[in-house]
């Protein structure tokens, strides 16, 4: 799973929580994504619209919906913010 692979590479924050940036369009972290899941946003449009990760190119929506299944076991898949990938 590529998602596993970033974290292995992924650095630890301040507080020793592993992160990463995932939206490089928006500047949006693996940390704020989990936020976001942890909120309710359980749908890469849920967490689009929560942080706008995932609205710039689209290259990012697979690893959001990855980082999703992650934390929930699950991800629903819904269309990808404003048509992207």
């Amino acid at each position: 799973m590529e998602v596993e692979i970033c974290f292995q590479l992924a650095k630890p924050d301040r507080f020793g929580a592993l992160t990463m940036i995932v939206c490089l369009c928006k500047g949006v972290s693996s940390s704020t994504i989990d936020a976001e899941v942890e909120r309710g946003a359980k749908t890469v449009g849920g967490v689009a619209k929560a942080c706008q990760a995932g609205t710039g190119c689209g290259m990012c929506v697979g690893q959001i919906r990855d980082l999703i299944r992650l934390r929930t076991g699950d991800a629903s898949d819904d269309a990808a913010p404003d048509g992207m990938a």
